[in-house]
């Protein structure tokens, strides 16, 4: 889960079941990401920060993508039909809407797998310089822009980025 650019919640575990294939393992860790954030969600509200009823599900697995914006149950996955089915109920009624992402761009396998070095600078990059370009996103926005401190400001925060 990420919030203002950053990572918030993550979590990498054994699963408790064996997954039989490929789609199957994405949906049910999508389902398992799913209550994280909806626990989230609710934290959230309670603080008047949460802005949004949608949640973005960025899945690079096209059959568990497929499967959970049908209706039906496939015969392939008829052996985990509960975890499909309330991935296709919450799809259905506008809790989440999946967006299909290129492997290359699911930053966050640098908490999940070991990845070569390319890979792995490049994800660490990614990840420091959207939590730096928040974080001087939120100081700009809390500070004046109007006075001379706050332009004075903000040329500092852009320049350190």
């Amino acid at each position: 889960v990420f919030l203002n650019g950053g990572p918030v919640i993550w979590s990498s575990k054994l699963m408790k079941v064996a997954a039989t294939s490929s789609a199957e393992a994405e949906v049910i860790a999508a389902v398992e990401s799913l209550k994280m954030a909806s626990h989230f969600r609710g934290l959230l509200a309670e603080l008047g920060m949460c802005d949004s009823e949608c949640f973005n599900v960025h899945e690079d697995n096209r059959a568990c993508k497929m499967t959970a914006e049908s209706l039906k149950c496939h015969k392939r996955a008829r052996h985990y039909p509960s975890k499909l089915r309330y991935l296709q109920d919450v799809h259905q009624n506008g809790s989440i809407k999946f967006h299909q992402t290129s492997t290359n761009d699911m930053i966050l396998d640098i908490f999940t797998k070991a990845l070569p070095g390319p890979a792995h600078k490049k994800y660490m990059e990614t990840l420091t310089n959207d939590l730096r370009q928040s974080i001087v996103d939120m100081t700009i926005s809390s500070d004046s822009q109007e006075s001379p401190e706050g332009r004075a400001v903000e040329k500092r925060l852009q320049a350190n980025i």
